[in-house]
């Protein structure tokens, strides 16, 4: 190399080690901003985001999921055509369909209510 070329190179190298606790103050207090915003990141999915929005059936969601639950749940009625459920037959089948939907495959079976 030409001696103009280190002279240059080396000059760098001393303005750094010159000035290397303003420098390192800087990296630190540029690490720390940054990281107090990377903290402050929120990563969450909604199930609703993985479908398109005009779409017939996601409409339908957005509509009735505060009155019926989200995708994921599943609501069903028992109705009886004469009096009230709080007989015998009536809470049989009710026993039995609770049993029938703990048996299916993915199932939380600690959310069946």
């Amino acid at each position: 190399m030409n001696e103009l070329g280190s002279r240059n190179e080396l000059g760098i190298g001393r303005s750094i080690l010159q000035f290397r606790v303003p420098i390192g103050l800087l990296l630190i207090a540029i690490t720390v901003f940054m990281g107090y915003w990377a903290a402050r990141v929120r990563i969450a999915t909604r199930f609703e985001n993985f479908f398109p929005s005009n779409h017939p059936n996601t409409l339908l969601y957005r509509q009735f999921h505060n009155h019926y639950g989200g995708a994921q749940t599943l609501a069903l009625m028992l109705r009886v055509k004469h009096g009230d459920i709080f007989n015998y037959a009536t809470l049989q089948k009710i026993e039995d369909i609770t049993r029938a939907v703990n048996i299916l495959p993915g199932v939380d079976h600690n959310e069946i209510f």
